[in-house]
């Protein structure tokens, strides 16, 4: 998310814990069909000056300056968003072990806090990387006209059913 003037870190971290909702990945906000069947992974965020550098650099095979938010599915514990759990990520975590954090420092379970369970996290996936090749298969992102054709169905399902 590139943006001028404030930065929409804030409101995009909620919606992305609003749609974590405890794990099922199906509330409200940026939710993962993708992390909701396959163990271990999640939705990372950052602003580009912390994940790649104040000016700005390659993001997923995209170059972004400064003034981004980043938000990729990967690995829990990929701390840095780069589809890798490695030392890099386990030195961010222990820098900020027992803080207050977020995704960029730590806090990969989305509980604002780097703790042991952000630790056990990143331990599982340590020495990890996720290719394309580990994405869920039929994940894939409806067109909007979908979601229209969807909701004239299921309005017209329920006109009927009512007239029963």
């Amino acid at each position: 998310f590139d943006y001028t003037g404030t930065s929409p870190f804030a409101s995009i971290k909620a919606e992305i814990f609003s749609g974590y909702a405890g794990g099922a990945w199906n509330g409200a906000g940026i939710n993962s069909s993708a992390a909701a069947v396959t163990p271990r992974t999640a939705v990372g965020y950052a602003e580009a000056s912390v994940a790649v550098g104040t000016l700005g650099g390659g993001f997923a095979g995209v170059n972004v300056d400064a003034t981004s938010v980043l938000v990729r599915y990967t690995l829990a514990g990929d701390t840095n968003l780069d589809g890798d759990v490695d030392i890099g990520d386990f030195a961010l975590l222990a820098a900020n072990f027992n803080q207050p954090s977020q995704w960029s420092t730590g806090d990969t379970n989305y509980d604002n806090i780097t703790n042991i369970s952000d630790f056990a996290l990143l331990a599982a996936n340590f020495n990890q990387t996720l290719g394309t090749a580990d994405l869920p298969r039929g994940a894939t992102v409806p067109e909007p006209v979908s979601f229209g054709l969807l909701a004239s169905a299921a309005v017209a399902l329920q006109c009927r059913w009512r007239r029963r």
